[in-house]
């Protein structure tokens, strides 16, 4: 049983490890084996890095401005993760609006520099991030509790929408030093279910009538997302995966709007 733990936790810590920069146990036992099982506990990053956004907006805004406390807590949450998934985000932009073939697109994709549509994306998506949260706080009745409660459910729920995508899709790039490759094909079953039970916990904390259509609304998503990206690539890279996370997080801020004013 303490083994079996012990094994838990390494995985877990090789999960944060991956999708943040926040400090983890220097003598892990890495494999690319336990790289794809740790996908389990994706979802548990994005709790700890929502609860870290949640628990610096709340003590900001207490001294500044609802405007400046979202802004740390984009902040803190970009700063947790060094722009993993923004950053996806970008290259995917650059590639699927400057390639017109897949191997054009998968080429540029993989290039760090970032061009016009990369450049682009980041800002509307930012500053749409922005919009929404400040929108929802606007509406809500406690915009600090509305701001928190908000970043708790978004951050673990649009990374289990990436994990998702990573059993559903190929992964298609041809390449094998790629440092997404070994976290993009988990095929354990058992890795999926975890990661949904652990990923969909946010959902206890919507009101009981919001849960259905924000399930549909991310269902929808996921549907839409893999075809649009089997369309143009044939399958999902790690950088598509940082695309769906970003894009998924703004829909979950969306719907929860849209459920107060219901």
């Amino acid at each position: 049983m303490m083994n079996r733990l012990k094994v838990e936790l390494e995985l877990f810590w090789l999960a944060l490890g991956f999708f943040s920069r926040i400090p983890v146990p220097a003598n892990l036992d890495f494999s690319a084996k336990k790289l794809n099982q740790s996908c389990r506990y994706f979802p548990v990053v994005g709790w700890l890095i929502g609860g870290c956004c949640s628990a610096v907006y709340y003590f900001t805004q207490l001294y500044f401005s609802v405007e400046i406390a979202i802004l740390f807590a984009m902040l803190t949450g970009v700063l947790l993760t060094g722009a993993f998934h923004e950053d996806g985000l970008m290259d995917s932009a650059d590639g699927l609006g400057g390639g017109w073939t897949r191997e054009q697109k998968l080429a540029i994709m993989k290039d760090s520099r970032v061009g016009s549509y990369g450049s682009i994306a980041i800002w509307f998506v930012l500053t749409l991030k922005f919009a929404l949260l400040l929108s929802y706080s606007n509406i809500s009745v406690s915009s600090y509790n509305s701001i928190m409660l908000a970043l708790l459910i978004a951050h673990p729920l649009s990374r289990t929408v990436a994990t998702v995508m990573m059993f559903i899709s190929p992964y298609v790039r041809e390449t094998a030093d790629t440092k997404s490759k070994s976290v993009a094909e988990p095929k354990q079953r058992s890795d999926l279910v975890i990661s949904l039970i652990l990923g969909f916990l946010p959902l206890l904390l919507l009101r009981p009538e919001l849960i259905l259509p924000m399930l549909f609304a991310l269902v929808v998503f996921v549907f839409c997302f893999r075809r649009f990206v089997h369309k143009q690539v044939g399958g999902i890279t790690g950088d598509l995966l940082g695309l769906a996370q970003q894009l998924s997080e703004l829909l979950i801020y969306m719907v929860l709007i849209i459920g107060l004013q219901g």
